[in-house]
């Protein structure tokens, strides 16, 4: 679909031949030139009454030629200038200072052209028929000539669509060089870099860019973080999520809602050569599950143990925005003792070195507790850190310390779940695999636990960023984390420093949003921080304001021609043209941008215009996926 359909006719600066029939590529190309330019176009010409008036000229034209001749030539000249122009607005030059005076739109003048040779060329052989003994010699070569120049000029105007067209088609990118007095913001339509790259797919090459790259798949090589934003319903699972599953050769690690990104592409990614783990505790994918043990890092030999037992404490604990931070401080320092105590205390078995086991200390009635203050009072582990948090604890006024046990409780609530213990029980993965070798995590949760149980998810997403920091190894390519619902999260210090600076590790962070009003609940001040650090950000679906206004303020302005034109009196007018800035999208438009289409933001370049994939309609794609559970339900149950 051509970009600049939204747009003013005036802010059209390199838009010839966009709008025509027959869609991209060379199939629309042949159909133009052969179809609908000569035989449509002058069907539709003859079907406006309003241009009766230029075949009574040509009817005075069969008595009166030699004017006409005159007439012709003229017009002929038009079209010349008009052929010219359109090459050079093609090529993106500025023609608005002769083209437009002393022969402003000359294409105007072509339907002088069209029309009168059909009308001519039927009254000449009518002429002919009617009168006896035919015309005279000297009437008959003034007709001749006549016609002759007509049907050159027919030839020319029908065909003038084909230059702007042919063109394009040699000449690739236009280049922009209007004024830019307001702004110079322009669409990327330059893309060799991302035709065949290796990286992350962003999209395909639709009709708003150069005809050579009509229809490749796009990607980004740039292996900086991606960020994706796109409303409920708007195809981010079908357009970016699962051909990349499908087509990404390094690790990844994914947040899967509802279980279908394993459903659809863990066979393919097994295929590959990957290793797959399904972490699945409510079993929405039918295979059998996988689990990790958090506290299975906090081993004697770590000297990091107490630092890792409080990063497993800040994915339990998190700050709502609402309450005084106090009670978390304090609530995570009572989890990180009894995390501690339970890792290294030889009273527990290997086999409940677990959060389960946290989940019953957590719970013990008031006795019982005091019992187990105790005894990590007599725990020198970790350099005494066990024994200096139980004796602060035990040092509590009874009230303040019911408020902080009370705090831990809530927020290991989700531990209660049998279906938890399904996957936190023991270890089959170590997440340092992820750079040693081709693997792929899926972290199912049902779309109604994600508010509930999203703790789990927190807690793995932040192990996994350290692991990456902890092993050295550099992958080849980095290790992918897929974060779809990145707003059931929360806030995330270690997601927050990692945006900066996990990238050096091997690491490529993908963030899928709905809007952006998600991410600055989150981070606040610091969300457009997190925007600028990523290489590639995606809109498509926009239909909050908030989200339109962004895109439309990132893109920019453009400086348009504006033209007025100005009566003084009945037969005297001015036309004045003046210089103007224009939003490149405005933030409706925004809004309406098509279905079928997404706004790229890629550092250093200025915004692309693509068409999103489909992986279940694409040929890339054919084979390579299975069928998504929750459709064939729906399919069974209709």
């Amino acid at each position: 679909m051509d970009i600049s359909a939204p747009f003013p006719r005036k802010a059209r600066r390199t838009g010839v031949g966009l709008g025509a029939p027959g869609g991209p590529g060379i199939k629309g190309f042949l159909f133009r030139q052969f179809v609908y330019w000569p035989f449509v176009n002058p069907i539709l010409w003859l079907g406006n009454w309003g241009r009766g008036g230029i075949v009574l000229l040509w009817l005075a034209a069969l008595w009166w030629p030699q004017p006409m001749i005159s007439l012709t030539a003229f017009l002929g000249l038009c079209v010349v200038i008009s052929f010219i122009a359109r090459i050079d607005v093609a090529r993106g030059r500025d023609v608005g200072r002769w083209y437009y005076a002393p022969f402003k739109s000359a294409e105007r003048l072509l339907p002088l052209l069209v029309g009168p040779v059909i009308v001519g060329i039927g009254i000449y052989f009518l002429d002919q028929r009617a009168t006896p003994g035919g015309i005279s010699r000297a009437e008959r070569e003034t007709m001749q000539f006549l016609l002759l120049i007509s049907v050159l000029s027919i030839l020319i105007s029908t065909s003038m669509p084909m230059w702007g067209d042919l063109a394009r088609a040699l000449l690739g990118e236009p280049k922009n060089n209007a004024p830019a007095s307001h702004g110079s913001a322009q669409f990327l339509t330059e893309i060799g870099r991302l035709v065949g790259a290796e990286g992350l797919l962003i999209g395909r090459a639709g009709t708003a860019l150069p005809y050579r790259y009509a229809g490749r798949i796009l990607a980004n090589p740039d292996p900086r973080h991606m960020v994706t934003v796109a409303a409920n319903g708007a195809g981010k699972g079908v357009s970016a999520i699962v051909p990349n599953l499908l087509a990404y050769e390094g690790s990844v690690l994914a947040i899967d809602p509802k279980g279908e990104l394993a459903a659809i592409t863990a066979r393919r990614r097994e295929a590959r050569g990957q290793q797959v783990f399904i972490l699945d505790p409510w079993a929405l994918t039918g295979a059998d599950t996988a689990s990790f043990n958090p506290l299975s890092i906090l081993t004697d030999d770590n000297p990091d143990i107490v630092e890792d037992a409080a990063l497993i404490t800040d994915a339990l604990v998190f700050d709502d925005g609402g309450s005084d931070p106090y009670w978390n401080l304090e609530a995570r320092n009572m989890l990180q003792g009894l995390i501690l105590h339970i890792a290294t205390d030889y009273s527990f078995e290997d086999e409940d070195r677990t959060l389960l086991t946290l989940r019953r200390l957590i719970t013990l009635d008031a006795d019982a507790f005091d019992e187990l203050l105790a005894d990590m009072r007599s725990n020198p582990a970790a350099d005494g850190a066990v024994e200096r948090i139980a004796n602060a604890l035990s040092a509590m006024p009874e009230k303040q310390f019911g408020s902080i046990r009370a705090t831990a409780r809530v927020s290991t609530d989700f531990l209660e779940s049998p279906r938890m213990a399904r996957v936190l029980k023991h270890s089959d993965l170590d997440l340092t695999q992820l750079k040693r070798q081709p693997t792929t995590v899926y972290l199912c949760l049902p779309a109604s636990r994600l508010g509930t149980h999203n703790r789990w998810l927190r807690l793995m997403i932040g192990l996994a960023l350290e692991a990456m920091e902890r092993e050295r190894a550099r992958p080849e390519r980095p290790v992918l984390f897929l974060m779809d619902e990145f707003a059931t999260l929360g806030y995330m210090r270690s997601i927050e420093n990692a945006v900066g600076q996990i990238r050096g590790f091997g690491v490529q962070l993908w963030v899928i949003l709905q809007d952006l009003n998600q991410l600055k609940a989150l981070y606040r001040d610091r969300w457009e921080t997190f925007l600028g650090n990523a290489g590639t950000v995606q809109f498509f679906g926009i239909n909050d304001q908030f989200t339109a206004q962004y895109v439309s303020r990132v893109l920019g302005e453009q400086t348009i021609m504006v033209t007025s034109k100005t009566y003084q009196t009945q037969n005297r007018w001015s036309v004045n043209e003046a210089e103007r800035g224009r939003a490149l999208m405005t933030p409706d438009e925004v809004r309406r941008l098509p279905a079928d289409q997404q706004i790229i933001l890629m550092q250093g370049e200025s915004g692309l215009v693509a068409d999103k994939l489909a992986y279940f309609g694409d040929p890339e794609f054919e084979g390579l996926f299975d069928e998504n559970p929750l459709l064939a339900t729906a399919s069974r149950s209709s």
